[in-house]
Formats: structure tokens, C-alpha cells, sequence
């Protein structure tokens, strides 16, 4: 009988000789993912979610700093509260600070004087806070609501609220509302708790 031949060991080392079997290089993979998320990127809007976070967190930040404001004028005025906001200039406090950076209110440009800057403020679209503090006295209690902002300010999740001890608060739906109900009711400090 004839000697048959031995077949050829396969070599999985080596690429195949068949073009149909050749695997494509490692970097048009490379290539082509990095192509479709450029792609992908410029496509689709972009969001950053991150920012309704820090937004509410430097709104907090800003209504700390208008408390400690309010703490300096009293202090200087036999305990009397500013009657309004714009007041709160006289203690160097910037025009930044009176708006929430969800909004869409923008820093009131400062005027020639203190009264004229103070007056900016109030000038409309230049104040992101609803103030409660007009004819107050003396020290209030931690309940009491002194400033807070308007629910559309954070795509109405909540509202960012200073109380009478200077402590600042994000109040979340639905306590946020049950909130502007008692205040809108005159209620204040209100009777429900927050937390």
C-alpha cells in the first residue's frame, strides 16, 4: 500500500494564507470605536449632570452668606432685620450672591453708589430669593423661615430655604410645597415639620 501523505499540522501561531480569514488589525478597531464616540458626542446634546447638584449647593452656599449678611446689619441696626435684600449691600456683600446660578437671573450691574447698587438689585431679574425678614427683631427661632426660592430655580425638586438660626436647608418635594403653603398662609415659623 502506498504511503499516504501526512497531513500539514495547523500552525495557530501564523495568520491564515486565506484573505476571507484574516483577522483586521487591532488598531482599525481602535479607530473605528473612537469614530463612532466622536460621533456619538457630537450628535447627542450635551448635559451635564453634575451641574443641577452643585447649582443647588452654591444656591445653599448663597443663602448662608445673605444669613451671615443679615447677622452683620442687625447687629449694627439694635437687632433690626434690613427691610429688604438690596440693603444687605452696605456689608460689602456682592451682587453674585443674590442669585440662584439655576436661575435664570443674572448680578445686578453695580451703580455710582451703594444706594444705586442697592436699588440694581431690586431692579428686576437681579434677585433669586424671596424675602420674609422685613420688621424683624432681635434672635428668631431655628424654624423660622427668613429667605427662600422659588421652586423653578431646580426643576421644581425642591427649593434651597434660610431659617432664623442661619442654617440652610434644600427642601425636597412634596415638604417643599406643604412649606409655601403654610407661608403663603401667613404661617410663620410654620407648624409642619421639614424633616
Amino acid at each position: 500500500m502506498p504511503d499516504s501523505p501526512q497531513p500539514t499540522p495547523l500552525d495557530y501561531a501564523s495568520p491564515s494564507s486565506n484573505p476571507r480569514h484574516r483577522t483586521r488589525p487591532l488598531t482599525w478597531v481602535v479607530a473605528s470605536v473612537v469614530a463612532a464616540l466622536l460621533l456619538y458626542s457630537i450628535l447627542t446634546p450635551k448635559y451635564d449632570y453634575g451641574r443641577p447638584i452643585a447649582n443647588r449647593v452654591k444656591c445653599g452656599s448663597n443663602l448662608r452668606q445673605i444669613g451671615q449678611a443679615i447677622s452683620l446689619y442687625a447687629n449694627e441696626n439694635q437687632g433690626r432685620y434690613p427691610d429688604r435684600l438690596g440693603d444687605l449691600i452696605f456689608q460689602d456683600i456682592a451682587t453674585t450672591v443674590f442669585i440662584c446660578p439655576a436661575s435664570n437671573d443674572e448680578a445686578a450691574a453695580p451703580g455710582p453708589t451703594t444706594q444705586a447698587s442697592s436699588a440694581n438689585i431690586h431692579a428686576g431679574g437681579h434677585l433669586s430669593y424671596i424675602y420674609l425678614g422685613k420688621g424683624l427683631t432681635g434672635t428668631q427661632p431655628a424654624t423660622m423661615v427668613i429667605a427662600y426660592e422659588s421652586l423653578t430655580n431646580h426643576a421644581n425638586t425642591g427649593m434651597n430655604v434660610l431659617f432664623g438660626d442661619g442654617h440652610v436647608e434644600f427642601i425636597f418635594l412634596p415638604a417643599a410645597t406643604t412649606l409655601l403653603a403654610e407661608l403663603n398662609a401667613g404661617q410663620n415659623p410654620p407648624k409642619t415639620p421639614m424633616k
